[in-house]
């Protein structure tokens, strides 16, 4: 069984065979075990007597055809099922549990086990249940005085049946009581065992308690049996409930807790956590934390419950694993704890009662060990495979061994980014399946490593989600997904607790340094959020809320977006929060295409109107020579090739178009080294099309023309010659513009029509592609005498770019449209309205630059608009 020491699980089923042979009947034995195994936080043993129990029963069915003997083996076998914390034993249980279905069906001709505990409100309401509850133990009291033996035996009795009827509220009061007899043993004999069989009885109820005064009176229980067993206890070496902690933080915070004072809890819980800390602990050392680490996740889990907000039980399941990490398997049941936190969740967060099952967890796990295995073995391959070091220096052997062994690792590092976008599109489809369908289009978009290729299965998750509206009913339900998939990963027990910027361990916005005290170094590190820490947090739930800042959310529409762009360009760079970098160069993991699209095309319109082409020169610059540095000179990557498309279209955007051809000249011959020759590939059809845009803008449409259809073809062939796709609309597009330049405007008009009619079925709503398609219509009417029809494309243009780009922005598409309408204008013979709004026009393009080869055109037309008020 995973996780689970084999020896010592032997001996343990032995003790149980031996302490079974010594009772009389085996349903007392198995009930006297399973009491003690409780009372001993023996998880393992307790699931084994239930299975055991369920065996019995399920004998006697076979035996006696009575349907009341399969409903309770079922019972029993659903209730070792919702305990069990072992796969192995999970799958032994559920092969049971589908044996005993067939075999009533078969017997009892169609009968299927009644399972109780599926139908919360099968005993009734809350009221009806406390009555009937009551009236049994006051039926059991009447019965006679008893020993506390004898009282003991039958409140075990009662435990057993309670269970075989899924009778979770009858199940509840019999552990408290069997918790009373144990704590009055240990007032009378001053027996530490007995508090700490009283303290387990007492913490079972409380994991399978429902309702805030059920939790209460089990807290005062609790809260009370440590004060009697403290006092008991003086003088004595007290290494148990509390161990070596601050006593008096946690029964401050205890009591804070149970008067509903949650934040003064937290404080002393914190508090008693700090008392124990030790920045690189030794194993003894850092299992002291449990307890206040599970105190502190009480305390969440019930602010999450009053408040519903979703990173509330996220920190309280953070802070359980955490307990786990640090406890070695001897803590109560802490598994079922964090179970119930989901539950919780679901249920105060999105309105959502279920039933939540460890099985997901326990399959996450398992798929990323399968993938990070995987991983390790092609690696290990590679090395073993591809070893150019085995050769001398000079052999001819070497660069060929070299250059495949680039290819096999860039091949690998796709593997990884396709694995993992796999990975988390399945934990998403997981939370869309309980959460219900998105309210509108949406675009989960990686950042960071997971967008540039060079993710490791270990890699911090960067994302944030594109939304078609803003509406506040749409971003909760977006923030509600985001909650549910960090509780998810937090659940893979890979994130350190100050990742979750948890402000009584780890208040990074603090202005005194010592208020971010918490390290964690005992948490394995992993597949986990990007941490809350103010140089990260890029996740969709963004940067925390300060006295002077609001919180910074990255759930926005494209166009909004942008707008977190250019401010953290603008304010968060100098300070080595690297939003805007990574916020440029984003990746589809799940949701529409048309989104990140919009995103991407107002991305590089806005960088380029605000004149910051000049910094991602340097930027993109710098990291060439430093892939170069780590590939080789003269190797050919994709990292590589797509670095020097990105170089191209910065000097195309510049407007130095030779410099720009010669990037994307040497990332076209790159791609065909490591695509092939004859390849149709998405980076080569992209370097194809920019390299016919940079020649257009150079003057030689007809190599520019070679080279769109090129791309043309190679897209189609990509995508399907029926299919629309926004590349294809791009190339239809491209040509249009080409040959109009050439003169041939009947043809330049029906590529543009057929680019904008695909643009229009991709988006449906105003994207700058569409714009764009709309402005180059006007164009080439323009120019065969259709001057209204003209007019009113390039109307249409202007007023889609002002509502993507904002109505009073500086813009080059904005003042590209006023000089094109001007033009229109001066054609009709509507001389002032073309000389006003080509002075709007170059007003605008000079704010762009002076030396722009816009801002020229634009004089050029504004001169030859002039000379026409002189004629």
């Amino acid at each position: 069984m995973s996780e689970i020491n084999t020896p010592s699980l032997a001996n343990q089923l032995q003790d149980l065979e031996l302490f079974l042979k010594s009772q009389k009947g085996q349903e007392v034995g198995y009930g006297r075990a399973l009491k003690e195994a409780i009372a001993g936080k023996n998880h393992i043993v307790e699931v084994e007597i239930l299975k055991s129990l369920g065996d019995l029963h399920l004998q006697k069915g076979k035996l006696s055809k009575a349907s009341v003997e399969f409903d309770k083996a079922a019972a029993l076998y659903a209730a070792a099922l919702q305990r069990d914390t072992d796969p192995d034993m999970g799958q032994t249980l559920e092969h049971r549990i589908d044996y005993l279905s067939k075999l009533s069906t078969h017997l009892l001709q169609g009968y299927s086990p009644q399972y109780h505990w599926l139908s919360p409100d099968y005993w009734g309401t809350a009221d009806r249940n406390v009555l009937r509850v009551a009236e049994l133990f006051d039926q059991w009291e009447r019965s006679g005085r008893m020993s506390p033996r004898s009282a003991e035996d039958k409140l075990t009795e009662m435990l057993v049946t309670a269970i075989e009827k899924s009778d979770v509220h009858l199940e509840l009061e019999v552990l408290k009581s069997l918790g009373d007899i144990y704590l009055e043993k240990g007032k009378n004999t001053s027996d530490a065992s007995q508090f700490s069989k009283a303290t387990a009885m007492f913490n079972k109820a409380f994991i399978g308690c429902v309702g805030p005064h059920a939790e209460q009176t089990l807290r005062h229980r609790i809260s009370y049996t440590e004060k009697i067993r403290g006092e008991r206890m003086v003088g004595l070496d007290r290494k148990g409930f509390y161990g070596q902690i601050d006593c008096h933080h946690l029964q401050n915070g205890e009591s804070s807790f149970i008067c509903n004072d949650l934040d003064s809890a937290e404080k002393h819980f914190a508090a008693a956590l700090k008392v124990v800390h030790v920045r690189d602990p030794t194993a003894q050392q850092y299992q002291r934390e449990v307890e206040p680490l599970c105190k502190l996740g009480e305390v969440y889990s019930k602010r999450g419950r009053q408040t519903g907000d979703g990173g509330d039980f996220v920190k309280a399941a953070a802070l359980y694993n955490a307990a786990i990490a640090r406890s070695n398997g001897e803590v109560l049941n802490l598994k079922a704890v964090i179970k119930k936190v989901e539950t919780s969740f679901l249920s105060c967060t999105l309105g959502v009662h279920c039933i939540v099952s460890q099985d997901d967890t326990v399959k996450h796990r398992r798929q990323l060990k399968e993938m990070r295995d995987q991983i390790k073995l092609e690696m290990e391959t590679i090395d073993q495979q591809l070893d150019p070091y085995v050769h001398d220096e000079d052999d001819p052997r070497v660069k060929e061994i070299e250059t495949k062994r680039v290819q096999a690792v860039r091949q690998l590092f796709e593997d990884i980014a396709q694995q993992r976008k796999e990975f988390i599109s399945l934990l998403i489809e997981e939370c869309i399946g309980l959460m219900g369908p998105p309210p509108c289009k949406y675009a989960l978009i990686g950042l960071g490593s997971q967008a540039t290729g060079l993710v490791t299965p270990y890699s911090d998750l960067e994302f944030a989600i594109l939304v078609e509206d803003e509406s506040e009913e749409y971003l909760m339900y977006f923030r509600n997904l985001t909650h549910y998939l960090h509780l998810k990963v937090v659940n893979l027990g890979e994130t350190i607790l100050p990742a979750l910027g948890i402000k009584s361990l780890n208040d990074f916005y603090s202005d005194d340094p010592l208020d971010s005290w918490y390290y964690d170094s005992v948490t394995p590190r992993g597949f986990a959020f990007d941490g809350a820490m103010p140089k990260a947090s890029k996740t969709p739930l963004g940067r925390q809320g300060t006295r002077g800042h609001l919180p910074s959310e990255l759930i926005r529409t494209p166009q909004n977006m942008v707008l977190v762009l250019q401010k953290d360009a603008q304010l968060y760079l100098k300070e080595g929060y690297h939003l805007a970098t990574i916020l440029r160069n984003p990746s589809l993991i799940v949701g529409d295409i048309d989104l990140i699209d919009m995103y991407m095309a107002i991305t590089f319109e806005i960088l380029l109107a605000e004149g910051n082409y000049r910094k991602s020169l340097s930027y993109r610059e710098q990291a060439l020579q430093m892939y170069r540095g780590i590939y080789g000179q003269s190797a050919a990557h994709p990292d590589i090739s797509t670095l020097l498309n990105n170089l191209g279209a910065v000097w195309h955007y510049l407007g130095d178009y030779k410099k720009a051809a010669s990037y994307h000249e040497q990332a076209l011959q790159m791609g065909t080294i490591i695509y092939g020759e004859n390849a149709d590939h998405l980076c080569i059809a992209t370097s194809l099309n920019d390299l016919g845009m940079d020649w257009h803008y150079l003057g030689d449409s007809r190599k520019a023309i070679t080279y769109h259809k090129r791309a043309l073809l190679m897209r189609r062939n990509i995508y399907g010659h029926n299919k629309e796709h926004s590349d294809i609309a791009m190339s239809l597009n491209n040509l249009g513009m080409v040959l109009h330049d050439l003169g041939d405007y009947r043809k330049a008009i029906s590529y543009h029509e057929q680019a904008l009619k695909m643009y229009r079925s991709i988006y449906g709503t105003p994207h700058p592609n569409i714009a764009s398609s709309l402005n180059n219509l006007g164009s080439s009417w323009n120019r065969v005498g259709h001057y209204r029809k003209s007019k009113s494309y390039h109307k249409q243009a202007l007023q889609m770019y002002r509502n993507i780009f904002g109505q009073s922005t500086v813009h080059p598409n904005i003042a590209m449209s006023l000089n094109n309408l001007a033009s229109v204008c001066y054609s009709q013979g509507d001389c002032g309205r073309a000389l006003r709004i080509c002075q709007e026009a170059l007003v605008m393009a000079k704010q762009i630059g002076e030396s722009h080869p816009l801002t020229k055109t634009i004089q050029r037309n504004l001169t030859v608009i002039n000379a026409a008020f002189c004629i």
